[in-house]
């Protein structure tokens, strides 16, 4: 998920169009855990991992190929520190989560991404800290310990250690937010995510075609299916999102864009649910309570 950038508009100017493409935004980022669980049948975390990315430049180059000849020379070692910590690291680090935890737990603990994002910035950014935020802060935080020690069938176990790889990618979104916001504030949120995609995307086919990967796709049962799955996940949840985004934060204020936020874990739960993962009121509570600790340290932000 993308890090929110000040709007100049404060008010909705279409409130039907601008209602649509959240809930359309959020029904894609939070579709992608459930779509890196069914890529997961055929292929390895590593092929699942850099598939994304791959497909993610394929899906966003098309349409964006002219914005590449506009970035300034020194400007690209930026771009490729954006990609490696924002885009590829944590595609890897999803992809090897979703193999020890169910789609619908990765996706509630995606949430905390916004919460990182704060406490970075208070700690190295100047960001104002009030001392209400603290009780949002550790709301959230005893949300996702919680949730760490819920099991397979939906009760309190031990400590799964693969929640620490989803935190572990929420960190580097919040880092890779504040980064891009020094670094690669002044260029165009396209031009930015094509440069991107352009400088992880290439390398990746690469890795997939040492990897086996495309062998795979003839002789695996699942070989067709999970492939169009991580198509989609790269194509739809990359380069059509981060352009109904760019989109999305022009035409409506940042308060109402952010609340993307609380919907995805919602649609995360919801595929998770027909797939057939436990559903429990452990789920449920520790969803509400990380996300009202996100509420919290936003509203008194």
């Amino acid at each position: 998920m993308k890090t929110l950038a000040p709007s100049k508009k404060p008010v909705i100017t279409n409130k039907v169009q601008a209602v649509l493409l959240l809930l359309l935004l959020s029904l894609i980022w939070g579709s992608s855990f459930i779509l890196i669980k069914k890529s997961l049948l055929a292929f390895t975390p590593l092929e699942v991992g850099t598939g994304r990315v791959f497909f993610g430049f394929t899906g966003i180059i098309l349409i964006g190929m002219k914005e590449l000849r506009q970035i300034p020379l020194k400007t690209w070692k930026h771009i490729v520190v954006a990609g490696l910590i924002g885009n590829l690291f944590p595609a890897l680090l999803f992809a090897v989560a979703v193999t020890g935890l169910e789609s619908s737990v990765t996706g509630i603990l995606n949430a905390m991404t916004p919460l990182f994002t704060f406490v970075l910035g208070v700690l190295f950014f100047q960001y104002k800290f009030q001392w209400k935020q603290l009780y949002g802060l550790m709301i959230a935080l005893a949300g996702t310990l919680l949730i760490s020690f819920i099991n397979a069938n939906g009760n309190i176990g031990s400590f799964n250690e693969y929640a620490l790889l989803v935190i572990l990618a929420t960190v580097l979104y919040a880092i890779n937010g504040h980064y891009i916001k020094k670094y690669l504030s002044e260029m165009p949120s396209v031009r930015v995510s094509v440069g991107i995609m352009s400088t992880i995307g290439i390398p990746m086919f690469f890795v997939l075609l040492f990897s086996g990967f495309f062998s795979k796709v003839g002789t695996h049962p699942e070989g067709v299916s999970s492939l169009v799955y991580l198509m989609i996940l790269g194509c739809v949840g990359t380069g059509f999102a981060v352009l109904i985004f760019n989109y999305l934060i022009k035409i409506a204020p940042v308060v109402f864009v952010s609340t993307v936020t609380f919907l995805i874990p919602i649609v995360a739960l919801a595929w998770g649910y027909l797939d057939n993962e436990a559903f429990s009121v452990w789920h449920m509570g520790c969803m509400l309570m990380i996300l009202s600790g996100v509420y919290l340290v936003n509203r008194f932000s």
